[in-house]
């Protein structure tokens, strides 16, 4: 098995204050910026992405090493409440998350937070890993998910 980051210092993340556009469409996203890269909740981008040729499901297993999140392109998803919820008032805290993660039975490295009870990963991580692209326009602050 693969591990995310072990747990280890808490550090400080502060809400994303970018334009995010998916497939041209703005979407209004509770997300961070942790040491100048963007961290979304991994079910919000399930959630958002679902229905499009990017889309996946994510689940959660429970074991005695810290947890398993499953991933499975091309499979919809399954929504579990909470999504696209913004709880944030600001700036939180955040401490690598231990749980392991695969990406269709196969174990991957993944950058990501615990933050407020939920993952939160690397944007530019899960575009490479589940096919969707990620750009970024500095002049507009916007980030753009685009699915092919």
């Amino acid at each position: 098995m693969v591990w995310l980051e072990s747990l280890g210092p808490t550090i400080y993340a502060n809400p994303t204050t970018s334009t995010v556009l998916v497939n041209g469409e703005r979407v209004d996203f509770q997300a961070y910026n942790i040491n100048w890269n963007n961290f979304f909740k991994l079910r919000d981008i399930a959630y958002v992405l679902n229905g499009t040729s990017a889309q996946f499901n994510v689940e959660w297993i429970e074991d005695d090493w810290g947890g398993e999140i499953r991933l499975t392109r091309g499979a919809a998803y399954v929504p579990v409440g909470g999504e696209m919820v913004n709880t944030s008032v600001g700036a939180a805290t955040a401490t690598s998350t231990r749980s392991g993660i695969s990406v269709d039975g196969n174990w991957v490295n993944f950058t990501a937070y615990l933050i407020g009870g939920n993952n939160y990963f690397r944007l530019r991580d899960l575009g490479e890993a589940l096919g969707f692209d990620v750009d970024w326009c500095e002049d507009t602050q916007t980030i753009f998910i685009n699915t092919p």
